[in-house]
């Protein structure tokens, strides 16, 4: 079975051969240094938008050096302007090994290299210094702070009566939707600015390293929904805890 080691490399040796790419190196799980046998395989590289099919096409050529690619998805737009995404699964890996892949623009270089956020990244190759690891600066965490009173707003507002409204007509699956869209997820941004704020936008990534060990047992119980019984109750004790919450961050 082909290793994630194997796969580093062979990247890494295909990178370092193309003078378009200026920089290489792992994030998510490795940047954290919490990589297990189920992470995926994060890479990110630093390169100009005309270059990315060339980049893809060396990439792709080396995988299949080790592999067939069994499955692969193509990004059409990224959430972050200036950053292009494949993923790929290899045949012979393990099932769980998910290549993630990015392009990025030097322009937008800046929040992928926040250690505070996203780790500190794993350097595979830096041809001219440009990964350099930093602290998020003041502004997002006054644009987090800011959207504090909009998070118990809509909580106030609409927590509850989108829910219960379509539990009274009997729409299990409606009723669920807008308890994790209209409950959990403002539950869980509050959480964060609780107890993590510079990941106040993360959601459930991350919670279990990022929240008490005590607030995360209650999330996941708040997410074991089968019936409206359940719903009712959870959506009860989600509600206590999140004014539990905005009392604490109110004493802060």
């Amino acid at each position: 079975m082909i290793s994630s080691s194997q796969i580093q490399e062979q990247i890494r040796t295909a990178l370092t051969q193309l003078e378009s790419v200026e920089a290489a190196w792992l994030g998510g799980s490795a940047a954290f240094n919490r990589t297990d046998e189920y992470s995926d395989f994060d890479i990110r590289v630093l390169a100009a938008k005309e270059y990315s099919n060339e980049i893809y096409e060396k990439v792709e050529n080396a995988l299949r050096k080790l592999s067939p690619i069994a499955k692969q998805h193509i990004v059409t737009k990224h959430s972050l302007a200036g950053c292009y995404q494949r993923f790929y699964w290899l045949e012979n890996t393990s099932p769980y090994l998910v290549i993630d892949f990015v392009i990025v623009q030097e322009n937008v270089l800046y929040p992928f290299l926040e250690q505070n956020r996203h780790g500190i990244p794993v350097i595979l190759f830096d041809k001219n210094n440009k990964i350099k690891p930093h602290h998020s600066n003041a502004d997002l965490l006054a644009n987090f702070s800011a959207r504090i009173p909009e998070i118990i707003s809509e909580f106030k507002v609409l927590s509850s009566i989108l829910v219960e409204r379509a539990v009274i007509r009997n729409r299990f699956a409606e009723a669920v939707h807008f308890y994790h869209t209209r409950v959990l997820s403002l539950l869980l941004e509050l959480l964060r600015a609780r107890h993590c704020p510079i990941r106040q936008d993360f959601g459930v990534r991350y919670i279990h390293w990022d929240l008490p060990k005590e607030i995360c047992e209650q999330v996941d119980v708040l997410y074991a929904v089968s019936n409206f019984e359940d719903l009712k109750t959870r959506l009860t004790q989600a509600q206590k805890l999140f004014w539990q919450t905005a009392d604490e961050i109110n004493k802060y």
